[in-house]
């Protein structure tokens, strides 16, 4: 991850989600460097986000909420793709995700994320 990327991700969490940041963690696909998925774990308020960033061809920063869970579970991101212009992340929840295990892909068009190199 760049820290141009990180730092991003750093300035959505705090103007968007307004949090203590306890952890995050974000994962570039193979072969690109203009994608990445990130991870906050926000453990004093209970919450896991997940959230995909990218640069637009402009240089200019955007990002995307892909999923959220507030009851004190973890997602974790296993995987990230991009093929056949779809984006494909692979989530796992463990044990915590509503006393069920986890295990789900997002698929996101690469049309849907606005700027970005196809």
């Amino acid at each position: 991850m760049t820290t141009e990327t990180r730092k991003f991700i750093q300035d959505v969490l705090k103007n968007e989600f307004n949090p203590i940041q306890d952890e995050v963690y974000a994962i570039v696909p193979e072969g690109r460097k203009d994608i990445a998925v990130a991870r906050a774990w926000l453990e004093s308020k209970g919450k896991t986000i997940l959230f995909l960033v990218w640069k637009k061809n402009s240089g200019r920063m955007k990002y995307m909420q892909i999923k959220k869970i507030t009851n004190g579970g973890e997602l974790h991101i296993d995987q990230i793709v991009v093929q056949n212009g779809m984006v494909i992340i692979s989530i796992d929840g463990g044990e915590g995700y509503n006393k069920r295990h986890l295990m789900e892909k997002q698929e996101i068009p690469l049309s849907d994320l606005k700027g970005i190199k196809k």
